[in-house]
């Protein structure tokens, strides 16, 4: 049974935190877009997260089918409660694009986990860039019926601890 007490404290704490972080602007450029380097976030939130009595943990654990699940967690620890995210990246050969693809996901699980987001447009993970708008297909019209038509929504996959991929998730 969690203690109400606990989970008060934790979610003052956390509040207090996510109040305390300041925003991070997108200034770094990459081809087309501009991002937050996940050390600049770091080196702004690391000292809020600390006087909030948070530490956080940040991970690589290798899922079943080979692909590697970036996993961030916020401990707060007089509560012992803690707020995870995680995120799957997709198997690969080319180290240099799963340790991109590592930075990337321990950038945005962050973010998730604050519940915050960084100032600018989010195109970073856009390959293209399209302003022209787009004339639906014939395919796209049948897609649009069956979807009308389905009754249940599909099941949703699930990382090994249990939580969705890409949603937050709040222990004690």
């Amino acid at each position: 049974m969690i203690d109400e007490d606990k989970k008060q404290e934790f979610m003052r704490a956390y509040g207090d935190m996510q109040n305390e972080l300041p925003l991070i602007e997108k200034d770094t450029k990459a081809f087309n877009y501009k991002y937050a380097p996940l050390e600049a976030i770091l080196e702004k939130w690391n000292p809020i997260f600390s006087k909030h009595n948070f530490v956080m943990v940040q991970s690589t654990v290798a899922g079943s089918d080979g692909a590697d699940i970036v996993c961030t967690e916020l401990n707060h620890l007089p509560t012992g409660g803690n707020v995870s995210s995680s995120l799957t990246i997709p198997v690969s050969d080319d180290y240099q694009k799963i340790g991109s693809g590592i930075t990337y996901y321990r950038r945005y699980t962050l973010i998730t986990c604050t519940g915050q987001q960084p100032v600018g447009e989010d195109f970073d993970g856009l390959k293209e860039i399209s302003t022209k708008p787009r004339t639906p297909k014939k395919e796209d019209r049948e897609v649009k019926k069956r979807a009308e038509k389905t009754v249940e929504p599909p099941s949703i996959p699930t990382s090994p601890e249990g939580a969705s991929d890409g949603e937050i998730d709040i222990d004690f």
